[in-house]
């Protein structure tokens, strides 16, 4: 038998197709890199909060939320911190700096 034939016989199952000992199949993808990272369970998610003073009342902060974490108060615009997610539009979307993540 010839060393190619050999060393075929060694390779681990999945490794390659046919006996080719140059032939190596190359490792299947990773799903970790493509799977959302899910917080560990002592890990903290950010959440918006306003400063009342800075806020204009000025509303843009309101429908850009998409979990609707973020209503208008009398003085300033309020979050409800257990429906916000921490993705940051809000604060993109205010004209006044008055949101921050944290």
């Amino acid at each position: 038998m010839g060393r190619g034939m050999d060393r075929c016989r060694r390779q681990a199952p999945g490794m390659g197709t046919g006996c080719d000992p140059d032939q190596v199949a190359a490792p299947a993808p990773s799903t970790a890199a493509s799977s959302p990272a899910k917080p560990d369970a002592g890990q903290r998610r950010s959440v918006a909060i306003i400063d009342d003073e800075a806020c204009m009342l000025c509303g843009l902060c309101e429908p850009a939320c998409p979990t609707k974490a973020i209503t208008m108060g009398a003085l300033a615009a309020q979050v409800t911190t257990g429906l916000c997610r921490g993705c940051g539009i809000c604060v993109q979307e205010c004209p006044a700096d008055a949101i921050k993540l944290i």
